[in-house]
């Protein structure tokens, strides 16, 4: 489980950063 939070916020997220998902996933993670 914490292999995918970290993949989340430092693998996933860099994909869909550029689309808007940044701040949807921080607010999520945090």
């Amino acid at each position: 489980m914490g292999d995918a939070r970290l993949g989340q916020r430092g693998g996933r997220p860099l994909s869909s950063k550029s689309n808007r998902p940044k701040l949807s996933i921080p607010q999520a993670c945090r």
